[in-house]
């Protein structure tokens, strides 16, 4: 399997919904939202539980549908580069008091 290294952005940009493991070192666990642009699993989760998920996944058309659907519909909404640029531009804002008029 050829090893890639998209951001949650641009998976979702794709409208590719995303399977990852929660883990304690590092990621951004944020970016998932189960049943919306994928599914998170624990680090424990049997790779069996995993596979069953996919498999059910795919053998159910309407489900899979609605999980593209979502997953872009996340893109549009929060997960882009125009947001996250504009809220870290709010951030600093709020917090600095940058891009204010003196």
């Amino acid at each position: 399997m050829e090893e890639t290294h998209e951001t949650g952005r641009e998976s979702s940009w794709r409208a590719v919904w995303g399977i990852a493991w929660r883990s304690t070192r590092g990621g951004i666990p944020t970016l998932t939202r189960n049943g919306v642009n994928g599914v998170m699993f624990s680090l424990r989760t049997p790779a069996e539980d995993c596979a069953r998920w996919i498999a059910e996944l795919h053998s159910d058309r309407i489900r899979y549908a609605a999980l593209v659907r979502t997953s872009f519909e996340e893109y549009q909404e929060r997960l882009n580069w125009r947001i996250s640029g504009a809220t870290v531009m709010r951030y600093l804002t709020t917090l600095c008091g940058f891009g204010q008029d003196a």
